[in-house]
């Protein structure tokens, strides 16, 4: 099994497979997966068993002894574990499996002891941006993995702390905005309120904004700015959050309202400080004096010849 293999790549993101049968293929392993009307499942000791570099004749020892472990810290329950009839193949006998949802796995893996194909699989993870997403869903047991990740991308401790209490008040913005709008939203709703926020914020839309920085179109941009710009996206998300909590049976134009109303205070003092700092804050670009990066009209929609801040910052030169 070679764990040099494992290489997160931009093309992942839009892969038919999902990272744990991209992660197992290239480590040479095999998981078994059931389709179920909740989602795809898959079975757990396939995972730990290849994880651990396991020489186990049974297969199911390593998870045996790592579930033993997480049961009696209370770190999982049996209702995040679906038990499967199986079979197995060695002893050829009639056996019951344990089967659980994608993130699962990724919770799972924070608790597995370090060797090379563990620590490979957290930095393709880490890179994939999964940890983000274990700590929406587990806050209180993610924010440890999520931590270890960002330093093993020589990320400093200030900036982590930031983005980490970023992810967590997050919630703040989306269950206000869920609360005061007066019918169910749906995924979409929420990014289209987040880009309001930073059309607010920073005159520019989630796209420009990796476009300008050079990124993919399926980059995390907040793993990829500044501690500064993390901050006032903070401030940014708490602002709308107050306001949408004085709102009730709002309908969803008036909603994306009063987020791009709110940002835009806080955009007012971004602007300020840009002009003082010579810094685009949302990119952490430098800005020559006199220019100034293009952004977005009064109505949100993209001016004519809006160019690459890297382009405005070296036309002086």
């Amino acid at each position: 099994m070679n764990s040099s293999n494992l290489i997160f790549l931009p093309e992942d993101h839009n892969a038919n497979q999902s990272y744990i049968e991209i992660i197992m293929s290239r480590l040479g392993g095999f998981i078994q997966t059931k389709d179920t009307y909740y989602g795809r499942l898959y079975r757990v000791h396939d995972w730990v068993y290849v994880l651990s570099e396991s020489k186990a004749k049974d297969r199911r020892k390593p998870w045996n002894e790592l579930k033993a472990m997480l049961m009696h810290h209370h770190l999982i329950n049996d209702g995040e574990i679906i038990s499967v009839g199986d079979v197995d193949s060695i002893r050829n006998k009639d056996v019951t499996s344990d089967f659980v949802i994608e993130e699962m796995l990724y919770f799972i893996v924070q608790y597995m002891t370090f060797n090379d194909s563990v620590t490979a699989v957290r930095n393709y993870l880490a890179k994939a941006g999964v940890f983000v997403d274990t700590i929406r869903k587990n806050p209180e047991t993610g924010l440890d993995a999520a931590r270890a990740a960002y330093r093993m991308q020589g990320k400093d401790d200030a900036w982590i702390d930031t983005r980490l209490e970023g992810i967590i008040n997050r919630k703040k913005f989306t269950n206000a905005l869920r609360v005061a709008v007066r019918f169910t939203l749906e995924k979409r709703e929420y990014g289209t309120a987040t880009n309001d926020l930073y059309i607010g914020l920073w005159k520019r839309t989630r796209a420009i904004l990796l476009d300008q920085m050079d990124l993919p179109k399926n980059a995390n941009l907040r793993d990829n700015q500044s501690r500064l710009a993390l901050l006032l996206e903070g401030v940014a998300e708490e602002v709308c959050a107050v306001h949408l909590g004085n709102e009730k049976e709002l309908s969803w134009m008036m909603a994306r309202a009063v987020i791009q109303e709110a940002a835009a205070k806080i955009g007012k003092y971004a602007d300020e400080l840009e002009r003082d700092l010579g810094i685009d804050i949302a990119t952490n670009i430098p800005l020559n004096p006199g220019h100034e990066l293009p952004k977005l009209d009064g109505s949100g929609q993209e001016i004519e010849d809006w160019k690459n801040p890297r382009k405005i910052a070296s036309q002086n030169d």
